[in-house]
């Protein structure tokens, strides 16, 4: 097969990739497109190129995504290790 061959074959499955993707978005917001596609296993690249959704968007929104951490004082059960707990006694 011929390099220009591969190229022609390489274009017209980035066309039916972007096809199916919008097919299975279409009534998504772009938030929940964000997540199916990166659960589908598409990095923000290639799901901003499927979408059209700007790339720092979908960076920005798989992050929002993340659970949050909680802080060190928040973590700890209420009364035990901290000035309450001596407070108590």
């Amino acid at each position: 097969m011929t390099l220009s061959k591969e190229n022609e074959i390489l274009i017209e499955l980035r066309r039916i990739s972007k096809f199916l993707a919008s097919m299975a978005t279409k009534d998504l917001s772009n938030t929940d497109k964000v997540f199916m596609l990166t659960d589908l296993g598409l990095n923000p690249t290639e799901i901003s190129e499927l979408t059209g959704i700007n790339r720092n968007t979908v960076g920005v929104i798989l992050h929002r995504r993340k659970p949050k951490k909680k802080k060190k004082n928040e973590r700890k059960i209420k009364g035990v290790g901290t000035a309450d707990a001596a407070k108590d006694k």
